[in-house]
């Protein structure tokens, strides 16, 4: 299958967490007024540890334990003593200022949920906070935010749409329509309604869990090609002359009201052929890969240039295609009425199965990126067939005595459950414009075999209606 499509990806993130660790400092409560004796000595600590916002009092060394009644604290208490002001002004003291540093809030616990994060020397991310730094340098112009895997740009969904423009390899060639002048003037094939380049769209919506590690995806694609049709006429322009129409398929068993089915095709006015496709595909999978697969590039300074991914998961794949050969005896007009005959055919191809794949992305540099994706799987394919010939009004019978056929008319419906190949490669590049947005396109081609194809139900034989019971499902195609 030949594809080119271009997609644009949206990525929604956003952080979950609390901060872990916080420099902040602030006035203390509770704290005593200037002592009488300049060379008292106090016990405890100046402030709270940094995993807490409180400080906590200090007391003289002849001070009542916690386990004595405090009473309550004078007004003095709450002044400061000389001391104090140098840690408070931020000079003369190794603490930093109190408003050195953001709110509590600022930025999420890199470890929330008790999450285990890259380690540093392995080609991978670290947990965002370098040590003797308050914030890894690298957190400015990035969209490392302190978190793991997706929480590194938020809440953990990310999602997608994107547009496809897609092609599908040809049909084996089937001969319809002739010059009687000479047969091997070919007016008409099945060829001339295959399916042109279509449009189509994608959207993916997915989900980090296992501390941002693993991934639930949800895809869809779909492809929806305008019907095809081509008209052959009548080469002179005349009818009954050496130069008509003539039909290749062999309708010689089957009539209609006591008329043969050829008496519609040969000597006919016009011939059209037309065709119409369409394609559809749902996949539920589990990704997962080495450290840092599912960050942007560059982030945090740590993650590897080469990115690898894994999945396994369910693919749906739904195949339709439609054929019909039509003839017209006296006009161009397609009204339903006596002079036109119709041939159709009809399959459908369900495929349902188990898949896996894997994939790479090559960071060339910190928004630009090449990636490559494979994927290959087994699959159940249940087929439905339906196959007639007639006029708008009714069905052609088979007319051929001696043949056990001989009276049934040419209406068929059959199923078959069969296997079926699905393999698919995915080559392409994404350009990442902020920690949201970024653009992506490149070039599909999924192969699928054992598929039923209209081509492969055409019999050389109208009146085996057995035969054409049995559906032909060694196709293959290439979209």
């Amino acid at each position: 299958m030949r594809s080119f499509f271009t997609k644009t990806l949206l990525s929604l993130s956003v952080a979950l967490g609390t901060t872990g660790m916080v420099y902040a400092q602030a006035p203390g409560f509770y704290q005593p007024s200037l002592l009488p004796v300049p060379t008292a000595t106090y016990s405890g600590s100046y402030a709270a540890p940094y995993a807490t916002n409180v400080a906590m009092r200090r007391t003289p060394a002849t001070a009542p334990q916690l386990t004595e009644e405090l009473g309550t604290p004078s007004a003095e208490d709450y002044a400061p003593s000389p001391s104090d002001a140098s840690v408070l002004n931020g000079a003369g003291s190794s603490y930093p200022a109190m408003n050195s540093y953001p709110a509590m809030n600022s930025y999420p616990n890199p470890y929330a949920g008790n999450c285990a994060t890259c380690q540093p020397g392995q080609g991978a991310m670290t947990s965002g906070y370098e040590p003797g730094n308050y914030m890894s340098d690298s957190y400015a112009g990035d969209c490392y935010d302190g978190g793991y895997g997706a929480a590194a740009c938020g809440c953990g969904w990310y999602g997608n749409v994107g547009g496809l423009i897609m092609d599908r390899s040809k049909d084996e060639r089937i001969w319809l329509s002739y010059n009687t002048a000479d047969f091997s003037d070919v007016l008409l094939s099945n060829r001339d309604a295959d399916m042109n380049w279509s449009g189509g769209f994608e959207a993916r919506l997915g989900k980090y869990f296992n501390c941002n590690q693993n991934a639930i995806e949800m895809l869809y694609w779909g492809i929806f090609p305008n019907n095809q049709s081509a008209t052959a006429w009548d080469p002179d322009e005349v009818q009954g002359t050496a130069d008509d129409l003539g039909s290749v398929l062999a309708f010689r068993t089957l009539g209609v009201g006591g008329n043969p089915v050829l008496a519609w095709y040969n000597n006919a006015y016009m011939h059209r052929v037309s065709k119409g496709y369409d394609f559809h595909n749902v996949e539920v999978n589990l990704l997962g890969g080495n450290c840092g697969w599912n960050l942007p590039c560059n982030t945090c300074n740590c993650g590897p240039n080469l990115k690898l991914n894994w999945l396994a998961g369910l693919r749906y794949f739904r195949f339709r295609e439609s054929f019909e050969f039509a003839s017209s005896e006296t006009n161009a007009d397609w009204d339903g009425g006596n002079d036109d005959m119709f041939y159709q055919i009809d399959v459908k191809n369900h495929l349902i199965g188990f898949q896996l794949g894997g994939g790479a992305n090559w960071c060339v540099s910190d928004r630009f990126s090449l990636r490559g994706n494979t994927k290959v799987g087994v699959y159940g394919n249940h087929i439905s067939h339906h196959s007639c010939v007639g006029t708008a009004q009714e069905y052609a019978i088979v007319n051929d005595p001696g043949q056990a056929n001989d009276g049934h008319a040419f209406m068929i419906r059959s199923s078959l459950n069969d296997v079926a190949f699905v393999g698919e490669i995915d080559l392409g590049f994404n350009y990442q414009f902020s920690c949201h947005w970024s653009a992506y396109g490149g070039y599909r081609a999924v192969a699928v075999t054992g598929v039923a194809l209209t081509a492969d139900q055409i019999p050389m034989d109208f009146a085996d209606i057995h035969g054409v019971e049995e559906i032909n499902s060694n196709g293959a195609l290439v979209l």
